[in-house]
Parts: C-alpha cells; structure tokens; sequence
C-alpha cells in the first residue's frame, strides 16, 4: 500500500519535510536501488483546496546497508521545483515508497506555518519578544524573529520571524518510528501539534488557559490538541 499524501486542511501548515535515514537492516530494502531516485509529482488536494507538490529522494549511503528516505511535501504557491528533478505521474513516485512499508527509520522531520499576529496569545513567548525594543546610535532596534532551541523527547529548535502581519515559524524534531501508509499524514499531525505547543502555547492538559490568555485582551481563540508524537 503507498505512503498516503498530506491534506493541508490545517491552512496554518505550507510546507513538510522527512529526512529519514534508513537502519542497518535494510540491505534487501534497498537492493533494487543502483544509484539514487530524485522525481517529484503534483497531485490535488481534496474538496477543491488546490494543490500540492511532493519530491521524493532516495539514496544509498556507505556500503548500501545505509540510506536515505527524503520527502518535501508543499502547498502550490510555496514549492520550488527543481529543474533537474525529473516529474512523474504520481503513482510511479508512490510506487517508490511502497518499498519501505515496515521499515523502522530514524526521522528528522520538519515544517513551515503561517499564521496572522492577531491570532498569536498576547501573553505568550512570541507576542513578547515581538515587543522587544532598544535604542542604538540614536536609532530604535526591534526584535522581529527569534530562535529557540528546544529540550524535548521529540522537538528541538523552533525559529520564528515576523512577515508583514503575519508570523512565520520553522519546526524541527528528532524521533524514530516505522514507516506505514499514514507515514506522512502522521508527521504532518505531529508537527502541527508541535506548532501549538512551541509557538501558540497550546497544550493538551491546559488548553484553557490558552483562551484566558487572549480573553484578557479582549480576544477568544479555539484551542487545537497537542498530537501524540
């Protein structure tokens, strides 16, 4: 069965990435491989919500025991496409993954979401440093992004910038799983709980206080759960 494709129905979320190194044990998983596959393909998403880009890379490393298992999952108006990245139909690239069903990996996966500073809790980590001003040389400075580093089982770093009247975010973790069909829409669940834990505070035990946040500013916001990673 192929690696199901990411839906977007979060619109915060534009871009995934997984860069998975393949374990020890995976010599037959990759003896169909001679050198490297690099294709990408477009599909639809669903309900008429336009459409996404996916690439696929996959490699071998060292003596051919080892490799590597890359996607880059994107809504139209964010993917580049690389020129010397050949497209296929989409089911030739799923048909590629269809190889690493079971395959135990070490995932590094990361994402990219945009959200407006209007829906960022005025009391937390971001609407803070946000309002973070000095004076130099007889000029103002204000703080626009910052970068975090993260102790956590499964997230490490989080960056944030300001764009305009909104606030991007970039998110990377660190875990091991199996790849399966859901390999893909599981990852876009964990990152988009990493984004409400990391950037909008959000968790599952206290996702009241979230809304206390904002109803002190006059504001109410829907609270998402955390996913379980």
């Amino acid at each position: 069965m192929p690696i199901a494709l990411p839906e977007f129905r979060d619109s915060r979320l534009y871009e995934l990435s997984a860069c998975a190194l393949l374990h020890a044990d995976n010599e037959s998983r990759l003896s169909w491989l001679d050198d490297s596959i690099g294709v990408q393909s477009h599909y639809e998403l669903a309900d008429n919500r336009g459409g996404a880009w996916v690439r696929l890379l996959i490699h071998k490393e060292g003596d051919g025991t080892h490799g590597h298992l890359h996607f880059d999952v994107a809504r139209d108006d964010h993917f580049e496409e690389i020129s010397v990245l050949n497209t296929v139909e989409l089911e030739t690239l799923l048909e590629y993954t269809e190889h690493f069903i079971g395959q135990e990996v070490q995932l590094s996966p990361s994402a990219r979401f945009r959200i407006p500073i209007a829906d960022i809790p005025k009391l937390g980590i971001v609407s803070t440093l946000l309002g973070v001003t000095t004076q130099a040389c007889g000029a103002e400075m204000s703080l626009v992004g910052a970068a975090l580093s993260i102790s956590d089982e499964t997230f490490d770093y989080v960056r944030w910038s300001r764009d305009g009247d909104n606030v991007t975010a970039y998110l990377e973790a660190d875990t091991e799983t199996i790849v399966d069909d859901q390999y893909l829409t599981n990852i876009e669940s964990l990152m988009i709980g990493g984004f409400d834990c990391f950037v909008l505070e959000i968790t599952a035990a206290s996702g009241g206080d979230e809304d206390s946040k904002n109803e002190d500013n006059g504001e109410s916001e829907s609270t998402r759960d955390v996913a379980a990673s």
